[in-house]
């Protein structure tokens, strides 16, 4: 048997053209070198000659009829370099309908043109893939490849998001499900202190819940001026969709505050008018102190609610209120201060000089919003404390109803994203499908019968 190299494969006879699987601790990366040559074990492929500095030589199908050449910088520094990626096409185009557009027999694009009048027996069609990052393609060429045991069982949130840009680029969630299901419930934890990274996993993912409850948090955290965390934009790869949803959905909760605001004040201002059939224009006040219900107290409370609101921006509304997150709006108008002690009654007068001391109630039966009863220690005359309207303030009533508007605040909904899918495309099966018994059996006479016609 001649010891040459086998034209078709340009390795040596009896050698396996299948990658082998990775020493005990080694990592599945990609492994550059700083001259045009191939890897140990790995046959050559012919490149142009004006190469970077760096490049490497994956041959993860090493008959495969197409390169895909992926120039980048090294992470970290600023040296050129280009990773080459040997494959089948035809497995790119089962995995991905971006990738089938490009390169099957029915498409017009040139790569799909010499991939169609190539030689067997010449090197593979180089399609030159910009922007991608390598690791995550390479992670993602060797999963559809089916070489497992080169595919990482856990990710972490960085890489989870890389694999996902690239994923969503060429639309290869479908071909990647098996992976996902274990790389992401590994990682979903850290959704909430890295959401614009989840927000785009979730919908490159389809992660419905994930992107429900990542966009929720953004809603209420996003501020327009400051950005998310730092970052003054949304993350470029997010669909527009998404990010209009989130920006509407924060103003239309900000305006449903200030709409409890201008409520607020306007209770509180509105003039009390006796109608017929009413017990009385008390019944049209604020104040809360059932017996002692006076004007005076709404009139305190709208003034000061006025102060506070004009110290925290909130009336008449300013943009640096406005511009704040849910979140921070909602810590603000908690803030907002009223005093211990509201007392509304002129001071207890029964001798000149009155030094008071506090005894109970008058009523053993008195509610707890009843004055204390209170005793002047040098004439010993026992009146009623005047009564402490603190209570009656509207702080309380005011955070409910914030708190009442946030819990309505709903996450996005998942929303496939158009113009990917072909009308050939296996679509996932309905819920509940007997995914054994699949197969669907016709009549072999109907068939006949049907194809002579």
């Amino acid at each position: 048997m001649s010891s040459s190299a086998s034209p078709k494969s340009g390795k040596t006879p009896g050698t396996s053209i299948f990658l082998p699987p990775p020493t005990p601790g080694q990592c599945p990366s990609v492994v550059f070198s700083t001259a045009a040559q191939p890897l140990p074990g790995q046959p050559s492929t012919s490149h142009p000659t004006s190469t970077p500095s760096k490049m490497a030589d994956i041959n993860i199908d090493p008959e495969g009829d197409i390169t895909l050449a992926v120039p980048h910088t090294l992470e970290g520094s600023t040296i050129k370099a280009i990773a080459y990626f040997r494959v089948n096409s035809q497995i790119l185009c089962i995995a991905s309908p971006v990738f089938r557009a490009m390169l099957s027999k029915t498409s017009s694009f040139k790569e799909a043109t010499s991939l169609a009048n190539r030689d067997p027996k010449s090197d593979p069609t180089e399609v030159q893939l910009l922007d991608d990052n390598p690791k995550a393609l390479a992670i993602i060429l060797r999963a559809i490849h089916l070489q497992s045991d080169w595919v990482p069982d856990s990710l972490t949130t960085e890489q989870l998001y890389q694999v996902a840009v690239v994923c969503d680029k060429y639309d290869m969630r479908q071909s990647l499900e098996h992976w996902l299901r274990n790389w992401i419930p590994q990682r979903e934890s850290e959704a909430s202190t890295n959401p614009h990274k989840w927000l785009f996993i979730s919908i490159a993912f389809a992660r419905k819940q994930i992107l429900r409850d990542v966009s929720r948090s953004i809603i209420l955290s996003y501020t327009p001026a400051r950005g998310l965390f730092g970052s003054t934009v949304f993350d470029s790869h997010v669909p527009q969709f998404y990010v209009d949803e989130i920006r509407k959905r924060r103003e239309t909760a900000i305006q449903s505050i200030l709409a409890q605001v201008d409520r607020l004040l306007y209770e509180y201002g509105a003039p009390i008018t006796p109608t017929p059939f009413v017990f009385g224009a008390n019944d049209q006040l604020k104040c809360q102190l059932m017996s002692h219900k006076t004007e005076l107290c709404d009139t305190f409370m709208l003034g000061h609610l006025i102060k506070e609101f004009k110290r925290i921006g909130a009336y008449p509304a300013s943009a640096t209120f406005t511009e704040n997150s849910v979140n921070a709006i909602k810590n603000l108008l908690t803030s907002l201060k009223f005093p211990d002690e509201i007392i509304l009654q002129k001071p207890i007068q029964c001798c000149k000089t009155p030094q008071f001391q506090q005894i109970g109630s008058l009523s053993s039966l008195a509610a707890s919003s009843q004055p204390s009863a209170i005793k002047c220690l040098n004439c010993n005359t026992i009146k009623q404390e005047p009564p402490n309207h603190a209570s009656c303030s509207p702080k309380k009533r005011l955070i409910a109803g914030v708190d009442h508007i946030i819990v309505k605040i709903q996450g996005l909904g998942y929303r496939e994203g158009p113009g990917k899918r072909g009308a050939n495309e296996l679509r996932p099966p309905a819920a509940g499908t007997d995914l054994w018994n699949c197969i669907t059996y016709k009549d072999k006479v109907g068939i006949k019968e049907k194809s002579q016609h």
